[in-house]
């Protein structure tokens, strides 16, 4: 079920501290410790952009891939490229330094209280194929081709970039991630493995409408006419997030607001909230981050005992170096705001490969 939108994005950058960034001294010591020749060999076995750079996935990424950091932003927003290249012409020669590939393979178990377990079971996940990277003085690509049990999901879109290393903005257009997944603090990609309610899924209970869809185009976000051929209502949506990351510690929050208006039959306005807060400490030794996170999402504010509130806690470590492994776990406790409602368990556990 796909929603078709439209979207213009722009971003101005201004310059800030990399890391959330700066290679450790044990990366730092590593790179050292080898020739030139060693170095691209271990890169060999590391994604597109960081083989193409000669660069470790932590310079990009916080505290794990595929979470970035503020360079890792600077260097999207750039059009894949060091911002400090805006300008440069660049020609497209080696295909390992622009394809990339990925696997994602997860246990989920699922338990409602008082009730035996409705879910528990392996599955590949997804594999994924990129290809992407600048061109030409001011542009950038990006494809994506992922296939899922269920469904194949394609993203395509050209990117440009205009400005100097310190401020530059840009636009892109085609089918791609839309806010969630390419924005700042709460909207980059999650740090273990679901994203959180009140953003992964619908805010009101009325117009099925979810920030985490792909969109297509230039302009605004619109509905798929397949999930309500007959529709004509309309809505809008808010949304505010912030982090604050102080040594090896973040701090993350967002708060989401929405409106369904005109609805069929008279039906009366739809208003919903949702909002959560986490925290996340990254152990200096093992690169592995701990986090727990509070929701709250409510789809209808006007309907008593609504709610639903979840607590999250998890962990996440990247393997070997250079980065090209990924595990995490993660656990989840629904507790429905409705007096009786039974609570609901869930457990996920994520294997990724990228290459």
């Amino acid at each position: 079920m796909r929603r078709i939108g439209l979207v213009l994005l722009g971003a101005v950058v201004a310059p800030s501290a990399a890391r959330a960034g700066g290679t450790p001294a044990a990366v730092r010591a590593y790179m050292a410790e080898y020739t030139t020749s060693r170095l691209e060999k271990a890169h060999a076995m590391i994604p597109a952009w960081a083989r193409r750079y000669n660069k470790n996935c932590n310079d990009c990424h916080w505290p794990a891939v595929p979470r970035l950091n503020a360079y890792g932003m600077r260097f999207k927003w750039a059009g894949y490229r060091p911002p400090d290249e805006l300008g440069e012409q660049v020609n497209v020669a080696k295909v390992e330094n622009y394809l990339a590939v990925r696997g994602r393979m997860r246990y989920q178990y699922n338990k409602t209280q008082n009730q035996p377990a409705s879910n528990s079971q392996f599955a590949f996940e997804d594999y994924t194929i990129f290809y992407g990277g600048p061109f030409g003085k001011n542009y950038g690509a990006f494809f994506e081709l992922e296939r899922a049990p269920d469904e194949l999901e394609l993203v395509a879109n050209v990117a440009s970039a205009w400005g100097k290393e310190k401020a530059f903005g840009g636009f892109r257009i085609g089918q791609f991630h839309w806010l969630q997944r390419e924005g700042l603090a709460g909207f980059d990609r999650p740090i273990g493995i679901n994203t959180p309610s009140p953003l992964g899924g619908k805010i009101t209970a009325s117009v099925p409408f979810s920030f985490n869809n792909d969109q297509v185009g230039v302009a605004l976000v619109g509905l798929d006419t397949a999930v309500a051929p007959s529709l004509t209502s309309h809505f809008w949506r808010l949304g505010l997030t912030a982090n604050k990351i102080v040594d090896r510690f973040e701090a993350m929050g967002m708060i989401l607001y929405g409106k369904d208006f005109d609805l069929p039959a008279g039906a009366p306005e739809n208003k919903g909230v949702g909002y959560w807060f986490q925290g996340a400490y990254m152990f200096s030794k093992s690169s592995f981050t701990l986090f727990g996170r509070y929701e709250y999402l409510d789809p209808n504010t006007d309907v008593a005992n609504n709610a639903n509130h979840r607590y999250v806690l998890g962990g996440v470590v990247p393997l070997g170096l250079p980065e090209y492994l990924r595990l995490a776990l993660e656990g989840t406790l629904d507790s429905p705001q409705a007096s009786g409602a039974p609570k609901k368990y869930g457990v996920s556990a994520q294997v990724m490969l990228n290459f």
